[in-house]
């Protein structure tokens, strides 16, 4: 509610035509009449019209502010733009003079904006960081006995420059409705320490909160680590699930569905989708589960992998499924084929490089693989 209101009467040069039943629906359920959210927005119906110029009375129009907003929570669609008296979607366009008709800003109208509930969505989806936070110098860690693996992961989180400067200004104040966000104010410290030392400093809360999984004597491996830090921070800012399980048909709608609950920064910036596909050797039946990830594990193959698209390729092979797979329809019990794909990526995209080999024996692979430093550029 609170970005809804401090944006809807700002002024952009185009603004944005939304389906009345959703939008009067989005309006009851903020002023708490109804429980549950609203489902995609559908402008099918009023594209429909737009095109055989039966433009209904009342013209539901929102800035650009708004209707980034609401299409970013909600999803759905298509876009319908109105600007210069010319109404146009994607793949069309048609020019209308709208001074006849009567707009109504929804949003806007003061009557119970204060029983609104506020909306944990609308804060995720507020800007992350101003401009004036100051700028997050190289610095290093103290790397007593063996913490290596933990002061390589918050390097790399501290490179990204939403990430770090979110942190500074503690945003996810505003997001959680939980007390104890013991995961994010360890990293408030880090980052705070970083802005305030000169050479380097220990980030002693995030021990703290590791010494359980990771002993301090011991050696780990970075990735288990970065999995537990990224999992911990999820945790204290995502919404429960529902304790139904759904089945997705498509992979819009279980994005939809994953990104309507994990709110957080770290599913904003590095969550991606996958669709793992299986298909029965004996009836020829695909199924598909659709599957969000944080990171990329990809393998290394010995004289095959040279570099990142290499691996990439080698993860995303078809591989052989062992007899014991059932098939959901023709229900026999036999061999199948699986194939993963990366169908959705995330702004930043994490890379883990399986080295070690267990089978036949475990041993270390130590090819070298290339990989750009300024800009990866994903073979199709």
């Amino acid at each position: 509610m609170n970005f809804i209101t401090k944006n809807i009467d700002k002024k952009t040069h185009t603004r944005f035509l939304v389906s009345e039943a959703w939008i009067e629906y989005y309006t009851s359920y903020l002023n708490g009449e109804q429980k549950k959210p609203p489902e995609p927005i559908n402008n099918e119906n009023l594209k429909q019209m737009i095109l055989t110029k039966t433009l209904p009375k009342n013209i539901y129009l929102i800035n650009e502010l708004v209707w980034r907003f609401v299409q970013k929570c909600y999803g759905g669609g298509p876009e319908i733009k109105q600007s210069n008296k010319s109404i146009s979607f994607l793949g069309g366009s048609v020019s209308d003079h709208l001074s006849e008709t009567q707009t109504a800003d929804t949003f806007s109208r003061s009557e119970g904006l204060e029983s609104m509930r506020n909306s944990v969505l609308e804060t995720q989806t507020a800007p992350w960081y101003i401009n004036t936070t100051p700028y997050l110098k190289p610095m290093g860690f103290a790397n007593p006995s063996f913490y290596c693996y933990m002061n390589a992961c918050l390097q790399m989180l501290l490179g990204i420059t939403e990430f770090s400067q979110y942190i500074y200004q503690e945003k996810y104040k505003n997001l959680s409705g939980k007390e104890d966000t013991k995961f994010w104010k360890s990293m408030t410290e880090v980052v705070h320490g970083h802005f305030k030392n000169q050479s380097c400093m220990i980030p002693k809360n995030l021990r703290r909160l590791s010494v359980k999984c990771f002993d301090p004597y011991q050696q780990h491996d970075a990735h288990e680590f970065l999995t537990f830090l990224l999992s911990g921070l999820q945790d204290e800012l995502n919404l429960s699930l529902p304790k139904k399980e759904i089945e997705f048909k498509t992979a819009e709608s279980a994005w939809i569905h994953y990104k309507k609950y994990h709110v957080s920064l770290v599913d904003e910036l590095l969550s991606g989708q996958l669709i793992s596909t299986v298909r029965c050797t004996s009836c020829k039946h695909v199924s598909k589960t659709f599957d969000p990830f944080l990171d990329l594990s990809l393998p290394i193959i010995p004289g095959e992998t040279k570099d990142l698209n290499d691996c990439l390729q080698a993860f995303e092979r078809e591989e052989d499924i062992d007899d014991n797979y059932k098939c959901e329809k023709c229900k026999a019990t036999g061999k199948a084929k699986k194939k993963l794909h990366a169908h959705r990526y995330p702004k930043y995209l994490l890379v883990n490089l399986k080295r070690f080999q267990t089978l036949p024996k475990k041993k270390k692979i130590r090819d070298m693989i290339s990989y750009p430093v300024t800009s990866w550029k994903l073979k199709e």
